[in-house]
């Protein structure tokens, strides 16, 4: 059990991995965004611009709903 909790909280060099992390900002053209970073600091997704910040938290909570129960599947071609 420590070997895999280990595994989850440092990287392999040693260092402490924090949480995922979602934020947000305003963009160049005034629209509010989100972003996720993984626990390493990369960004592995960003929003649509919201036209207020509510709008924008509010997307982050959607986002973080819908995400533990959704499925994975190939996307069709459109």
């Amino acid at each position: 059990m420590y070997k895999v909790l280990k595994q989850v909280l440092f990287n392999i060099s040693g260092d402490f991995l924090p949480d995922p992390v979602f934020e947000w900002y305003k963009d160049k053209a005034g629209k509010y965004r989100f972003r996720l970073k993984a626990a390493n600091g990369k960004i592995i997704a960003v929003s649509e611009g919201y036209s207020s910040k509510e709008g924008c938290v509010g997307g982050i909570e959607s986002v973080k709903k819908n995400t533990s129960i959704a499925k994975i599947v190939e996307a069709k071609e459109e």
